[in-house]
């Protein structure tokens, strides 16, 4: 009987939002079709359900799969909702935790304290807030967790396009690729962190591309992403400042970038003379550390440079940490079919580079500059953070789908818009 009222739940729940995305101006504004937007709904939630199918079967470890994680602990403290409402409010704004009589709450959830999140905020307790927000709607029933999960990835996605669409012109083709792309369509799609992160990207990189008109959206976002994913904020953060510079004083895009990043990175060696816990080089090396220690029963961790304390020997090894970043996981080094897709992603992410600037070269087309300036700079950040930090393949993956996703779409931008006037031409 329970499961029969959760399925008639589950389908109100997903005609409800199905036709918001159907009738809502934020969806339809940028030309995207009912069909277009309807059929990536549903297949961004079929793609949920084989993410849940893979951690109940496959990975079958509730307590660590990111999937349930989140949820899990979330229904801890919507449970106590009903037997002291004081405690649910406590842990979602973040007051009063240090009360004793939260003792047996903590004791129960597995993922609500983490290790040392070096002055950063906590992220894990950003999503387990938002599924408890989402629990007042559902009931704790997962499955709509997951379609509204799926309703934020998709608004994000929606963004990217909205950039990219200003650029390069509206292009089903482009819709279809963003959608398309294994590593946002994978992760994006379940009960992880990348599904509201990708809300607050989408509309982040969109608002940022004219910041003097979009400032509210523009600082909106900043907040949802400090909490969401604070070290690809901080990537961002050199590559923001220098499209915000370029924007307001019109300054060579190129040089400006270079000197913003400079002078961000020579800053972030010398943080620990302000702050002594936060030198760049320390921080790196001690978040290496910790995460060989947590990945030590992980099947794909593998070596990665140390960090060490010279700062002239960590810019020198900076190229290997964006190989390692942007070319890993290799196609030989897929043990399970799990590591074909991102190797493949791999593959097709640099055929797609040489194809756009062999375009570039043969037409002489030019681009938005301040567009791909930003994204070259701000993939090269999260490459040095990514390839000091992250020596499991698996979490690689991840980390790395805010970069993928916008050089990705760069290039596919490019080649259609290219190949659109050679007809024109003709």
């Amino acid at each position: 009987m329970q499961a029969f009222l959760h399925a008639i739940i589950v389908a109100l729940w997903f005609y409800v939002l199905l036709q918001l995305i159907l009738k809502n101006r934020l969806f339809r504004a940028f030309g995207l079709s009912a069909f277009d937007l309807k059929f990536s709904f549903i297949l961004k939630c079929a793609v949920g359900v084989g993410l849940w199918a893979i951690y109940t079967y496959y990975y079958p470890f509730r307590g660590k799969g990111d999937t349930f994680r989140y949820f899990d602990d979330a229904m801890v403290i919507y449970a106590e909702l009903w037997k002291e409402p004081g405690t649910y409010f406590k842990f979602l704004f973040g007051y009063g935790l240090d009360d004793p009589s939260l003792i047996p709450v903590f004791d129960r959830m597995n993922n609500w304290s983490s290790a040392s999140t070096y002055g950063l905020p906590n992220d894990t307790q950003t999503v387990i807030r938002l599924n408890m927000l989402i629990a007042l709607l559902s009931g704790g029933v997962y499955w709509v967790h997951l379609l509204f999960f799926n309703l934020l990835s998709l608004t994000g996605l929606v963004g990217v396009y909205a950039l990219f669409s200003e650029n390069f012109g509206k292009s089903r083709s482009m819709w279809w690729a963003i959608v398309l792309l294994p590593n946002a369509l994978f992760w994006g799609s379940g009960l992880l962190k990348e599904a509201p992160f990708l809300a607050a990207f989408g509309w982040y990189v969109w608002a940022l591309s004219k910041s003097n008109q979009r400032k509210l959206v523009l600082i909106i976002t900043s907040m949802f992403l400090i909490v969401l994913k604070p070290y690809i904020f901080v990537a961002m953060l050199p590559a923001s400042f220098s499209w915000i510079i370029v924007q307001r004083y019109h300054w060579n895009a190129w040089i400006t970038s270079a000197v913003v990043s400079g002078i961000s990175f020579m800053m972030a060696l010398n943080a620990s003379v302000l702050y002594p816990a936060g030198d760049l080089l320390y921080i790196l090396s001690k978040k290496q550390e910790d995460f060989y220690n947590t990945a030590v029963n992980a099947g794909s961790t593998v070596y990665i440079e140390p960090v060490g304390v010279s700062a002239l020997a960590f810019i020198a090894s900076i190229p290997n940490r964006i190989m390692y970043t942007y070319g890993r996981p290799y196609l030989w080094e897929s043990k399970t079919l799990f590591y074909i897709p991102p190797a493949v992603e791999n593959i097709i992410l640099v055929a797609v580079i040489v194809w756009a600037l062999l375009m570039l070269y043969r037409h002489q087309k030019a681009v938005y500059s301040p567009l791909i300036v930003f994204i070259v700079t701000f993939s090269i950040a999260l490459a040095i953070i990514i390839g000091s930090t992250v020596p499991v393949l698996g979490a690689l993956v991840r980390y790395k789908l805010p970069a993928v996703l916008l050089l990705y779409v760069w290039c596919i931008g490019v080649i259609l818009k290219t190949k659109a006037e050679r007809v024109k031409q003709n």
